[in-house]
């Protein structure tokens, strides 16, 4: 069963790309760090362990910056765009929508 199959959910195209040729991906970008989850184990298991889909139903969470930040979709609509989310958030308010993909 596929992450999107189990999380009920369909990913961006690009994403879902990036997905089938990809096992995860750690690493320092320009001083920062970035954590994008394997496939199925990590995305799954983060996105139920995290109590963020009741505050904020329609996003999934799909890494991390290492810190107190989820890298995230909002799948509420088409275009499903990125955005950034403190892992204690409280609603979509509080998110940052950095860029368009």
């Amino acid at each position: 069963m596929s992450a999107e199959e189990t999380l009920d959910v369909r990913f961006p195209e690009h994403y879902a790309n990036w997905l089938q040729s990809n096992d995860g991906l750690e690493r320092e970008m320009g001083g920062s760090y970035l954590s994008l989850y394997p496939p199925l184990e990590d995305l799954v298991e983060r996105n139920r362990g995290y109590a963020l889909a009741k505050f904020m139903p329609g996003l999934i969470l799909i890494g991390t910056d290492g810190g107190g930040d989820g890298i995230g979709l909002d799948v509420r609509g088409e275009s499903s765009p990125v955005v950034l989310v403190n892992l204690n958030s409280l609603g979509w308010h509080e998110a940052i929508y950095p860029g368009e993909s």
